[in-house]
């Protein structure tokens, strides 16, 4: 993951997305727009909830796990770790911008 690391004194939260392993923190001229983000956040985990269930469930079928070659099923599992970490930074995200 790349981390850029920049201060932003007086600013309390930041818009941000999460692409891929990188989370974009969005500096603004003015405070964010908390009520929208509140809005947001629960729907982008919401439906990254359904792509993550949709992947772990390959792994609850034994014959993903049997017939798939190597290849496929180390693919599916870095797509995993990488979505359930996403779910997380957007599950932090959600409770900074609900304790403002």
């Amino acid at each position: 993951m790349f981390l850029l690391d920049v201060r932003y004194p007086g600013l309390v939260y930041f818009p941000s997305a999460v692409v891929d392993d990188i989370e974009l923190l969005v500096p603004m001229a003015g405070p964010a727009d908390v009520k929208a983000e509140s809005t947001r956040l629960p729907k982008e985990i919401e439906k990254r909830s359904k792509d993550l269930a949709r992947v772990e469930g390959k792994f609850n079928n034994p014959k993903f796990v049997d017939k798939a070659s190597s290849e496929v099923v180390a693919k599916e599992k870095d797509k995993l770790t990488d979505m359930r970490s996403t779910q997380e930074r957007l599950q932090q995200q959600l409770v900074k911008i609900s304790n403002l």
